[in-house]
């Protein structure tokens, strides 16, 4: 029987971190951004507007950046 190590998946999360290193927002309003975007297929203004109620102001154009970089 093969035994998996967890030195794999030290590297994914690590991986994982590397592509949100530089960002300016933190890691769950991007992860949010682009779930509710493919998931509700609504469109960057709005999503954009439902953030601001939020408290979290970020351009349309942000979000579509990060939903082609991580979605």
């Amino acid at each position: 029987m093969h035994q998996v190590g967890t030195r794999g998946l030290s590297g994914v999360r690590t991986l994982g971190w590397l592509l949100f290193m530089h960002c300016r927002f933190p890691v769950e309003i991007i992860l949010f951004c682009a779930r509710w975007y493919c998931k509700y297929g609504i469109s960057y203004r709005d999503l954009s507007e439902m953030m601001e109620e939020r408290g979290v102001e970020v351009d349309p154009v942000t979000i579509m950046r990060w939903v082609h970089r991580h979605a």
